[in-house]
């Protein structure tokens, strides 16, 4: 996931920022969230190294065109983990740029959940934990997940073609698990939740 600031010129906002919008979608990239003023992608990669080279090409190819020479566009957070509401109700794990030299014990969850204020008060901080575990939780097996990968093709002298299967095998695997968090623990804990609130 990526968050971009856009800066460009007080004049022609709206028809502006539509026809960047329309750009972005044609290279690729699904649209989370945007204003004038901001722009939310998902880079449909799980990969940060290849988020980032997805951005660079992004960047590059819009720079290149004169209908955006006006637009200045600047890549402001990578997000391993996101998950989005509204510009008010959002939580997710950003990617610091000092990360390798701390291990997971360091990682940083933001949450920004107004929804929450809005829940009975002795379930509001157990919501909150909820949703940080829901973020947390696949953001460690992908990382599990590409260190196993990482050991197999340190063994092994990988061709391009093997390193992408590798990646779409990854990539597979993270939707399943996405899926079966999705249907296990989002369910179980939000119960509890409802028992936390009603019984306890």
């Amino acid at each position: 996931m990526l968050c971009f600031l856009v800066k460009q010129p007080s004049h022609g906002h709206e028809k502006g920022a539509l026809i960047l919008l329309d750009e972005f979608r044609k290279l690729g990239a699904n649209i989370i969230f945007a204003n004038f003023y901001k722009v939310i992608i998902d880079t449909g990669k799980f990969d940060i190294a290849a988020a980032k080279a997805y951005c660079d090409s992004l960047l590059n190819t819009l720079q290149k065109r004169e209908t955006f020479e006006w637009i200045e566009l600047e890549p402001l957070h990578f997000w391993h983990s996101f998950l989005f509401m509204d510009q008010y109700n959002y939580g997710g794990i950003p990617v610091r740029a000092d990360e390798s030299m701390y291990g997971e014990s360091q990682v940083d969850i933001v949450s920004s959940w107004n929804i929450a204020e809005y829940l009975p008060k002795k379930i509001q901080d157990h919501f909150i934990f909820i949703v940080s575990q829901f973020l947390y939780i696949p953001w460690n097996y992908a990382q599990k997940q590409s260190a196993v990968r990482t050991t197999l093709q340190d063994g092994s002298s990988c061709t391009p073609s093997i390193t992408v299967a590798a990646s779409e095998t990854l990539e597979s695997h993270m939707t399943d698990f996405l899926k079966a968090q999705i249907s296990s623990y989002l369910l179980t804990n939000f119960w509890e939740l409802f028992v936390i609130q009603y019984f306890i």
